[in-house]
């Protein structure tokens, strides 16, 4: 593979195992992930200087929050966000088992301490529920993506105030094309909970 981007953030890393996969094809690599457990495992993983791990969440405005740890073993359920029926109905292992203060930061904040110039970013954002206000929390810098990868959700599975049309009215106003669309989850019925979205910027 190769992608014509040098930088990679890997907004809620988790374990790793989207930066993992791509380990080969960026400059310069940026984990974001304020679960503590997995920052520990995700330091010892990518010792190369070329990782970063970051040990906060990100978001449209900075502050300090509780993240609502999950019993699930994959701890991909865990959020800042409050829980809704709809996530306890359709996933297992969703009841909370404790809590960490944590920091949310905006992304803009910590692209100024970078020196892009012209770098181009691939993003990739899954942090459950609170997707939206990290890709707002880009500011200026939404000019610097050129890849896009996020969770979509198609209803609510934590309180939040948008949806994925929500996000794809943002993305279009800023020249953002869908390219690729994965299914993720649905419901016994049918009906799609969530899935992955890659978009391409066209004008940089």
């Amino acid at each position: 593979m190769f992608l014509p981007v040098e930088v990679l953030l890997d907004v809620g890393a988790n374990k790793g195992k989207f930066t993992e996969y791509l380990k080969d094809e960026f400059q310069q690599y940026y984990l974001f992930e304020p679960n503590p457990i997995l920052v520990k495992e995700l330091k010892n993983n990518f010792k190369h200087e070329k990782f970063k791990v970051f040990d906060y969440g990100l978001g449209k405005k900075n502050e300090k929050i509780k993240l609502n740890l999950t019993n699930d073993s994959a701890k991909s359920l865990s959020s800042i966000k409050k829980q809704t029926t709809e996530l306890k109905k359709n996933f297992r292992n969703t009841e909370i088992i404790g809590t960490f203060d944590i920091e949310i930061k905006r992304l803009d904040n910590f692209l100024d301490t970078l020196n892009l110039k012209n770098s181009k970013i691939f993003l990739k954002i899954d942090t459950q529920g609170n997707d939206f206000e990290a890709l707002i929390g880009l500011g200026k810098y939404i000019s610097k993506v050129k890849f896009l990868k996020i969770e979509m959700p198609c209803i609510k599975l934590y309180e939040t105030t948008y949806n994925h049309w929500d996000i794809l009215e943002f993305l279009k106003q800023n020249n953002f094309n869908p390219v690729h669309f994965e299914n993720i989850s649905r419901k016994k019925n049918g009906q799609l909970i969530e899935y992955d979205c890659f978009f391409e910027k066209n004008d940089i």
